[in-house]
């Protein structure tokens, strides 16, 4: 089981790194630096030469508080010098190494052969040191591609020509499914249904890599032949847009240093280079604290302004309070950021999405704009949101249900995405796992944690760098058992998303309460906080 890697599963890694050739750094460079990305806490620890005694056991230190080690072994066949295995001594090693009783998996680029194999939990071999063999062997260890060579040479009695295991590469996000008795939670979601808050619901709940329940409740609307709500079923997520497209792009762009949270917004718009404005930063927009007003009606507006006009009046209003001084939610600030984040990577935020996190996740049903870019038969698929009688005069199927979003092209920072519970989870399951999925890295963990860490700005605030978090007032939506540092997000369409990376627990809620209207008196808010309340009581430790 040492091999696929499963990066968040071991704390910190050793990786040992063995030859007696000069070009050592510089020929595995790339594979280490590789390893130290996926994983980010890994200690290199180089052997370059012949190991004394006491160099020996140096290394043995270093290794030993590790949860898995990795031994990178160049071996270089030099005829002249009679070189084609490891030295002695650093065989020698691999014995002292194998007594600290940690997963060990050793990789050998060139030669193959080494004095013994017992050492060793997995051996992977490359029969190269070039940039294909270093990229081989990332994709070997952390599952990425299927292994399936066989030896072309006998290395040993046991592991002879043709000996090789096959394995699938890593495939599965989550491993299984967890038995728990949900009846009582789940009954406030069927009472939600019965007493019409909302005609249908779509559940989503894991807890470290075993799915408790994906599954849909309910109709998609009311109507007396409504389809049934089934774990495919799309819906508008409302404001997760806001942390699963706008917060996360500009996580990616900050990681890759193309924005800084403390770029002025001046450096964007001349209008903000005035004394009361030249001060507010990207940081503000994310943590609502830009003194930008909560939301204007703009589709009441006669006529009704575009896009360009939009972004105009924001960044021409004045501020309605001192930076820092207030947390007011503003979906005027993720327009904003919207707008600076296509600026400056000459993209929009639908394709930043798409090609960042969407695709490479295996997010199939998460997409902006579903009704010009699903086929006319999906479109059955999708639960339907407000039967709009007051400005498109229509019932909103596949397309955003946020009247700015609308005028926006129905692409924005603060509403537009669709997906499905299912989906979410995905993603949900990438910042669980610090940032990797699948042998992949998305996000650095560093980054995530300083994203969803409570900003305390001004204090008491329950925002992070773009995320919420559940109420310090004993009263939130969440209810009463997530961590200390969790955090999520609601929507105003009836959704909900709540990761706890304490307890690798992650609650994703999707209805369409506004259907048929959103002046619904039913409390959402209830149905929330009880539903959250006695799920959490059942499945935390």
């Amino acid at each position: 089981n040492t091999v696929p890697f499963i990066p968040y599963k071991y704390k910190k890694v050793a990786h040992v790194l063995l030859s007696t050739d000069s070009d050592l750094r510089s020929r595995l460079k790339p594979f280490v630096r590789d390893i130290d990305y996926i994983h980010a806490n890994v200690q290199e620890i180089y052997v370059n030469d012949p190991l004394t005694e006491l160099g020996m056991q140096d290394v043995i230190n270093k290794a030993e508080n590790s949860d898995y080690i990795i031994v990178s072994m160049l071996i270089r066949i030099s005829m002249d010098k009679g070189i084609s295995t490891i030295h002695s001594t650093h065989d020698k090693l691999l014995k002292n190494l194998k007594k600290l009783n940690k997963p060990i998996v050793g990789i050998s680029f060139g030669s193959p052969y080494l004095p013994s194999y017992d050492e060793m939990d997995a051996y992977i071999c490359t029969y190269g040191y070039g940039s294909i063999s270093l990229s081989a062997a990332t994709d070997a260890l952390f599952g990425r591609k299927d292994i399936s060579g066989k030896l072309p040479v006998g290395l040993s009695e046991k592991f002879h020509e043709g000996h090789g295991i096959n394995l699938k590469k890593k495939a599965k996000i989550f491993e299984s499914s967890l038995n728990i008795d949900l009846s009582d939670p789940l009954q406030v979601i069927n009472n939600a249904i019965n007493d019409s808050v909302f005609p249908g619901a779509q559940i989503f709940i894991s807890k470290g890599d075993r799915i408790i329940l994906n599954k849909g409740f309910g109709k998609l609307s009311y109507d007396v032949n409504a389809p049934d709500v089934t774990d495919n079923t799309i819906y508008d997520v409302a404001s997760l847009t806001k942390v699963l497209a706008t917060t996360p792009v500009t996580m990616k762009l900050y990681q890759s240093k193309r924005i800084g949270l403390d770029y002025l917004l001046s450096d964007f718009y001349k209008e903000y280079n005035v004394k009361n404005k030249k001060d507010i930063t990207i940081r503000h927009l994310l943590t609502h604290t830009s003194g930008l007003e909560p939301f204007v009606e703009y589709y009441k507006m006669n006529p009704v302004p575009s896009k360009k006009n939009i972004i105009e009046d924001i960044i021409n209003k004045s501020i309605n309070y001192d930076i820092d001084t207030k947390m007011v939610y503003s979906d005027l600030g993720m327009i904003l950021l919207t707008d600076i984040i296509e600026k400056i990577s000459d993209s929009t935020l639908d394709k930043l999405s798409k090609r960042y996190f969407y695709n490479p996740l295996g997010m199939r049903n998460t997409l902006f704009n579903p009704a010009s870019n699903l086929k006319s038969n999906s479109l059955n698929n999708i639960a339907p949101t407000e039967n709009d009688n007051y400005f498109r005069n229509r019932l909103l199927l596949g397309e955003v249900h946020d009247e700015n979003a609308y005028l926006l092209g129905g692409v924005s920072g603060h509403a537009g995405l669709f997906s499905t519970a299912y989906d979410i989870g995905i993603f949900s399951k990438m910042l669980v796992n610090e940032g990797v999925l699948l042998g992949k890295r998305y996000l650095k963990k560093n980054v995530i944690k300083k994203f969803t860490t409570r900003s305390n700005m001004p204090s008491g605030s329950d925002r992070t760098i773009g995320w919420d978090t559940p109420s310090q007032n004993g009263k939130s939506s969440a209810g009463d058992y997530f961590s200390k540092n969790s955090y999520g997000h609601l929507g105003f369409t009836g959704t909900s998303l709540w990761i706890d990376p304490e307890q690798k627990i992650i609650v994703v809620l999707l209805t369409n309460r506004v259907h048929p209207e959103r002046n619904n008196s039913k409390s959402m808010y209830r149905v929330r906080r009880d539903f959250h309340n006695l799920l959490m009581k059942k499945i935390i430790d």
